[in-house]
């Protein structure tokens, strides 16, 4: 669909550029429509940044739920997540954060989103303490936390910056889980990392 087309170009552009070096001509021009059909579905360039944030929140949301609902562990589904989500991977650059700031409904529809996040991760941890794959004495509340800042990682700092995004996540990831596992957590995380992907 046409919306769904003018969502995934604005993205790229956020994601390469920041929102305010985007005008809502660039919008139009890349994405190949008139400014007037543009402002047919989005208001203006907060509006549209609203509706990115909540597709890509909700896309993440979705993933989750599909795989809580398998009989996987709560280790497994935190491997399998992450999989998919390197599958597709968007690295904002930094000014995009940078100016998220300046647009009240795009920042507070962000907050929802990492708090949303932030709830379903600590109610994984907790299941992965009750099915004996990650320690139980540790401090959760700041563990999940950790996890939601790690897979918003917009970009490696500058002594990262001979690895690509996908290596430096990745490599934080694995180091992250690795610390919490269990000997039990451990064995499946070998088998995944025997893999290089995991296969439950």
């Amino acid at each position: 669909m046409l919306k769904e087309h003018i969502i995934a170009t604005t993205l790229e552009l956020f994601a390469r550029n920041g929102v305010r070096k985007v005008s809502m001509d660039d919008i139009a021009r890349r994405a190949g429509v008139s400014k007037r059909t543009l402002y047919e579905f989005f208001d203006d360039k907060e509006t549209l940044l609203v509706q990115i944030l909540e597709t890509n929140f909700n896309r993440a949301g979705e993933c989750l739920a599909r795989l809580t609902k398998e009989t996987y562990t709560a280790l497994e589904i935190f491997l399998l997540f992450n999989e998919k989500l390197m599958a597709t991977p968007v690295w904002y650059c930094e000014a995009f954060y940078q100016d998220i700031c300046r647009y009240p409904e795009a920042y507070a529809c962000m907050k929802r989103g990492k708090q949303k996040f932030l709830d379903m991760a600590t109610l994984l941890l907790k299941q992965g303490i009750r099915e004996g794959v990650f320690c139980s004495d540790i401090d959760f509340d700041i563990i999940a936390l950790l996890a939601r800042e790690q897979m918003e990682m917009s970009q490696p700092a500058g002594v990262f910056c001979k690895y690509s995004h996908t290596d430096v996540h990745n490599t934080f990831f694995l180091l992250f889980i690795r610390g919490i596992c269990t000997d039990a957590g451990r064995k499946i995380l070998e088998r995944y990392s025997v893999k290089k992907q995991f296969k439950a």
